[in-house]
């Protein structure tokens, strides 16, 4: 499933997140593949994660930062006739 970071207790070790559905999906910092990857996370970040229920609802049981998407990289040559573009149109 993937969803996006909502809210974040650092102090606490927890979070919520929101999936594709709407739905609002507890997180605790052992979810996380990695102690340190739980301080790595902000608010707005697109997660990919497993859910099951909990005792209070959903609860994301693994949770991976989705990469993000980058253009490709274009050449010299390419953003050079970009700009010379520009200036002369």
């Amino acid at each position: 499933m993937q969803g996006t970071i909502q809210r974040i207790r650092a102090e606490r070790g927890f979070g919520f997140l929101r999936d594709a559905a709407g739905a609002e999906v507890f997180f605790h910092h052992s979810a996380m593949p990695s102690p340190d990857h739980f301080a790595t996370l902000a608010v707005g970040m697109t997660v990919e994660f497993e859910a099951e229920m909990g005792p209070k609802g959903l609860r994301a049981t693994k949770i991976a930062v989705t990469p993000l998407k980058t253009p490709p990289l274009r050449s010299f040559q390419e953003w050079a006739g970009y700009f010379h573009g520009q200036a002369v149109g």
